[in-house]
């Protein structure tokens, strides 16, 4: 694998962590996401991981706190996680030492006496994962879901050598084209693979354990796909009609039976490249919005922050063409307004 120029923190940090484990008890929190999902096997491959969860950002709160502090953790692994409140940071450093592994575009170097923050951008989470661990343990049984993590995230344009000789090891053809990457084996196990997570959206840790490491199992899983295959396809039909249109921008609010949100922008936005396509869902006190813009003229994250400043409990982060944030329900229709002003 290529050499990676990471962006915050260094192998070094890595493996003094790593190397420190002990005995102690270690907590490993991901995102919910294929590619969180697929970092969360990698790490619990090598280490011994004895707390593990999958939550959204909005997770990263006092609660999270308390219950890392009642597991009486002593190393805390986060995979495939902005985190950017600092003080929630911090108030983990006071039990436990922690470990950051991410590829999201970030506002502070988090790297402190406690925390060791390795961050590398236009590699998924996974990926990052995998060229870490695999000089301590031989793990290549797993390249496979690192591979379906990339596409699943879009980070197929970094470590291009490694991909194309994973990618011809399953029968597929790697090219550094965007349409041609949207089709065969491995594309289409990554999609049965994320659409088994929006089936089980609320027990993920069932998910992981239905994950398999063997590619051949994957197909028995599309009995669960299929359920969540057929509600894209009937909410895709719906944007044309239920869609706002805000000069550049797409709004839209859906509300379907499984949480397919980001499939369906992520499908949308291949339509119109130079269009911002927002698509709002209401799950709880929260609507979980997610933004997408593909020739990346506009930098989505910053321009979340910006809608999303100022209201209680809100969040926003993710890449230049894909980002997402929470608002509570109350603040949606100012957030609509805000769009109005862009």
């Amino acid at each position: 694998m290529e050499k990676i120029e990471f962006m915050a923190g260094n192998e070094k940090r890595f493996y003094d962590f790593i190397g420190k484990l002990g005995s102690e008890r270690v907590a490993l929190i991901s995102h919910t996401d294929l590619d969180g999902l697929v970092s969360a096997k990698v790490v619990n491959k090598v280490v011994d991981v004895n707390f593990m969860k999958f939550v959204g950002y909005h997770a990263l709160d006092k609660n999270m706190v308390n219950e890392l502090k009642n597991e009486k953790v002593k190393k805390v692994i986060f995979t495939d996680i902005s985190v950017g409140n600092i003080l929630f940071l911090r108030e983990i450093e006071k039990f436990a030492d922690v470990l950051i592994i991410d590829h999201h575009t970030f506002q502070h170097d988090l790297n402190s006496t406690n925390t060791s923050f390795i961050n590398a951008q236009g590699y998924s989470s996974a990926y990052l994962c995998y060229y870490l661990f695999s000089k301590m343990q031989k793990i290549e049984g797993l390249d496979w879901l690192v591979v379906c993590a990339s596409i699943s995230d879009w980070m197929l344009f970094k470590g291009i050598e490694w991909l194309s000789e994973t990618y011809k090891k399953y029968g597929d053809g790697y090219v550094n084209d965007e349409v041609a990457l949207k089709k065969g084996k491995l594309w289409d196990l990554q999609y049965i693979l994320s659409l088994v997570l929006i089936y089980f959206k609320d027990n993920l840790n069932m998910a992981y354990d239905f994950i398999p490491d063997e590619i051949e199992k994957v197909p028995v899983l599309e009995v669960y796909a299929k359920k969540v295959r057929e509600e894209v396809e009937n909410q895709t039909k719906l944007f044309a009609r239920q869609r706002e249109i805000i000069g550049d921008i797409y709004f839209w609010i859906i509300n379907p039976k499984y949480d397919v949100r980001e499939i369906i922008v992520n499908r949308l936005c291949q339509l119109e490249k130079s269009k911002i396509f927002v698509v709002a869902q209401r799950r709880g006190r929260f609507y979980h919005i997610s933004a997408r813009r593909q020739d990346k003229k506009v930098n989505l994250p910053e321009m979340l922050r910006n809608l999303t400043k100022g209201f209680q409990e809100s969040t926003a982060g993710g890449h230049i063409p894909a980002a997402g944030c929470l608002v509570l329900s109350k603040d949606i229709d100012e957030f609509r307004e805000r769009l109005k002003k862009i």
